[in-house]
């Protein structure tokens, strides 16, 4: 009877332990989804700013007014007029 109880014993210690290290691996995961979710939002925030940017310059183009967000300003001169880039 004594071999069956520390077989018992030995065999609930490797469920106990094999829970634990479940745990372990859910933790690890949570920590993983966290800072993925943070760059997800981060890259989210970015992408809706550049594509802002882009619309309110295509607007004032179209209304005939000065961009606000331009990489560079150029007029280049031509016998028969200007254009601004």
């Amino acid at each position: 009877m004594a071999k069956e109880e520390v077989k018992e014993v030995v065999e609930e210690k490797e469920l106990s332990d094999e829970f634990v290290d479940e745990k372990e691996k859910k933790k690890g995961k949570k920590k993983k989804n966290i800072i993925i979710s943070i760059f997800n939002f981060i890259l989210t925030i970015v992408i809706f700013g550049v594509v802002g940017m882009a619309v309110i310059d295509f607007i004032n183009v179209n209304q005939e007014k000065e961009p606000m967000f331009c990489v560079k300003k150029e007029v280049i001169n031509y016998e028969d007029g200007t254009v601004d880039v």
